[in-house]
């Protein structure tokens, strides 16, 4: 039976938002909504769409079992008025041709290990953590070719918007976006009356559909589009690193070199987790041998102040690293301003499309909320290429008044 003898069947007549989400052919499919738009019905549909069509396997994955409730009672409920459907068990239901679909909660992430399976759905992504879906899910996906259709509201600027914007480019994916207001069965009253109790923040991220920080981007001034493009370096350039020490959290290295007209361009990024200080230097190290063997002049780095021992074990593998300033708020304004670039000039500041991390922090960073008088910081946590980022641009900034356009002395 095909997807719409199926929906004629059943009764169900999408609203225009659903229907453009079950007429993507993509294999990975993120749709991002207000509440009430319909999107754990959709979610379920497309899931049933591997279930009638033979012996499938898939699952469905929340933050905790409950949350899986509305996906899966969507699921058996059109099972069982298709005919289709074997008594449901505690966390898994099974239709008559052999397929099957459980439940699996984000709480116990090693329950996810070990199945391949033909279709993977997201119930509220956001509230799901940010491993999830690259060490647990992904790789179940691999043999069977497996869709992965995902869905939740916006909670802040989390992963989910990061995984968002990643969808807008990436091959084999397609996102979808909408407010309360697009399913046309919501009564606007309802709507209108939300919005005037609710700060304006939350009923854009809770009605809107729309990713919103109580504090904002760091780098507003960043897009794809006009600060993404090939870096070519020029012959003989020389060549500044940027480096972030880090374990747990990953470490970052930038190589950062001038163009033809003074700006700079993020050539290249180091960026790994689980690595010792060892480690990390030896790689350093080797990267800039290969720069060497390809004439370009790898020159001074600034790095992590934090950690006087590792940059001393840098400068014994020959690579000049100092201690780099660690003015959070000034290094952030100056890298602002590279980016925005002079009066009715281009900007100061390029990247590479392989330093795929940078560029992700760089749109995802937010402001942590500051309490009254107290200077205002980024939130924590994925900003490690963008700390060695801010190294190098303040070492070059300090040491030889590097500005948009180039040197000033």
């Amino acid at each position: 039976m095909n997807p719409a003898d199926t929906w004629r069947v059943l009764g169900y007549r999408p609203h225009p938002g659903q229907a453009e989400v079950h007429a993507s052919r993509a294999r990975f499919v993120l749709l991002v909504g207000g509440a009430r738009f319909g999107k754990s019905l959709a979610v379920a549909r497309e899931v049933l769409r591997e279930l009638v069509c033979g012996p499938g396997f898939g699952w469905l994955v929340a933050p905790q079992y409950l949350l899986a409730r509305p996906e899966a009672r969507h699921v058996t409920d059109s099972l069982a008025r298709l005919s289709h459907a074997r008594p449901p068990a505690r966390e898994a239901i099974e239709s008559v041709a052999g397929a099957r679909v459980e439940c699996r909660s984000g709480r116990q992430p090693d329950s996810m290990l070990g199945d391949e399976l033909d279709v993977v759905a997201l119930c509220e992504t956001a509230h799901l953590g940010r491993e999830i879906l690259p060490r647990y899910l992904r790789p179940r996906l691999v043999t069977r070719n497996g869709r992965l259709i995902a869905g939740g509201t916006p909670r802040g600027a989390n992963w989910m918007l990061e995984l968002f914007l990643r969808a807008e480019t990436a091959p084999d994916w397609q996102s979808f976006q909408y407010a309360t207001w697009d399913n046309p069965r919501v009564d606007p009253a309802e709507v209108e009356s939300a919005r005037a109790l609710l700060a304006p923040e939350v009923f854009e991220e809770q009605y809107g559909g729309q990713f919103r920080s109580r504090s904002g981007r760091v780098f507003p001034e960043f897009t794809r589009k006009v600060h993404v493009r090939p870096v070519v370096p020029l012959p003989g350039a020389a060549v500044f690193r940027g480096v972030d020490f880090g374990y747990s959290a990953p470490a970052a290295c930038l190589w950062v070199t001038p163009d033809e007209h003074g700006n700079l361009c993020v050539m290249r990024e180091y960026y790994a987790a689980g690595r010792t200080i060892a480690d990390l230097v030896r790689d350093i190290a080797a990267a800039d041998r290969q720069l060497r063997e390809t004439g370009l002049r790898p020159a001074a780095a600034w790095a992590d102040p934090s950690n006087p021992a590792a940059i001393a074990e840098l400068c014994r593998a020959g690579v000049a690293a100092t201690r780099a300033g660690n003015s959070v708020v000034a290094g952030i304004d100056r890298v602002r301003t590279l980016l925005r670039g002079g009066q009715g000039s281009m900007p100061g500041l390029f990247i590479d499309p392989a330093c795929v991390n940078l560029i992700e922090e760089l749109e995802t960073c937010q402001w942590a909320d500051a309490p009254p008088g107290r200077e205002r910081a980024p939130a924590p946590g994925n900003d490690h290429a963008l700390d060695a980022l801010r190294y190098v641009v303040t070492g070059l900034h300090d040491r030889v008044g590097w500005q948009v356009g180039g040197f000033v002395c």
